[in-house]
């Protein structure tokens, strides 16, 4: 459904509307709004999770929003990392509420009161218990590698803010930022975050050997076939019958994630045409086993690293195959 100004607010409040800047709303949707700062490719990461600000503070969460702003629109921050943000300041909501602070300021102003807060915002999540279930168990303490990202979130978070507390105050309609001080842009130190762990050799049980690997291949098309549908494979040297899964869309990405060793969310997120031709080559003169196009995923870990890898026509046909059937479904559906 395309972005229709008023109609989907008029349901949901805090939804956009077309005379309200994107980010002083208080739920952010890439489905819904348009406007809203994403990557120049077909699929954002986490695309279709709305990020909700209603039970933030108003201030920080008016200042989150205005700062998030100026950093996706200058391409600082991306969309996927709106959401570690998110929770980041839910956490220094919950220490500022403890606290009794209704001030962007947080304190008198002075550098020795507000290296004493950052100090105790430290102690607090060092404290912190887990509420919803994740990684970790519900309960369970922050890592040490999440501690320091929180740190660096708010840390980062009141230098920008210092440094625009004009812009701020005039955005925001509230004075309260001019409080700020070069004091605030220096609460937080290097020493203030603790020591992550000791990168740990590879263990060699996370990852698939050539056994395993040539086995999985060999029942792949179970991935694939139809439900009502069985095939005999071999099982503790015993034939057995086994039910097909029914996702050949499942199946052909863990046939490309294997053959290009991509990540998973590379493949998962390439443009529906992701194929183009290598310039200067006849791909039906490429012998077995050849590249014969070129492959455009979606490189979201690293900046500026390539996002193309060549591939062979055994690629290729399952990408043709994905397409076809999407085309398929499209066509029945009649969408």
């Amino acid at each position: 459904m395309g972005y229709r100004p008023g109609r989907i607010a008029m349901f949901m409040p805090g939804l956009p509307t077309a005379s309200t800047a994107w980010w002083r709303h208080d739920i952010w949707s890439l489905r819904v709004d348009p406007r809203i700062p994403r990557r120049e490719h077909e699929h954002e990461p986490r695309a279709n999770t709305a990020v909700r600000w209603g039970d933030i503070t108003i201030w920080l969460r008016e200042g989150t929003k205005f700062y998030l702003r100026l950093q996706m629109e200058s391409g600082q921050l991306t969309w996927s990392t709106v959401m570690q943000h998110r929770v980041n300041t839910a956490r220094f909501a919950a220490f500022v509420a403890e606290r009794g602070i209704d001030h962007p300021a947080l304190a008198d102003g002075s550098e020795r009161s507000l290296r004493s807060l950052a100090l105790d915002f430290g102690t607090f999540l060092h404290h912190w218990q887990r509420e919803t279930p994740g990684r970790a168990e519900v309960g369970g303490s922050l890592q040490p590698r999440t501690i320091n990202k929180n740190l660096q979130t708010i840390d980062l978070f009141y230098r920008v803010m210092t440094d625009c507390r004009t812009e701020a105050a005039e955005a925001l309609d509230d004075a309260r930022w001019l409080a700020l001080t070069d004091s605030h842009a220096r609460m937080f130190r290097p020493g203030d975050r603790p020591r992550q762990r000791e990168v740990r050799e590879a263990d060699e049980r996370n990852y698939i050997n050539d056994t395993d690997l040539s086995s999985m291949l060999t029942h792949i098309e179970l991935l694939g076939l139809p439900a009502e549908q069985t095939r005999t494979v071999v099982r503790n040297a015993r034939q057995v019958e086994l039910a097909g899964l029914g996702h050949p869309a499942v199946m052909r990405a863990w046939l490309i994630q294997a053959m290009t060793g991509r990540r998973a969310s590379e493949v998962l997120m390439m443009d529906f045409e992701p194929l183009s031709d290598i310039p200067g080559l006849d791909a039906a003169a490429v012998p077995e086993g050849g590249m014969v196009a070129r492959l455009r995923y979606q490189q979201t870990k690293i900046d500026a690293a390539p996002n193309t890898i060549l591939v062979g026509r055994d690629v290729v046909e399952i990408i043709w195959e994905q397409q076809a059937q999407h085309r398929c479904v499209r066509a029945v559906s009649g969408c």
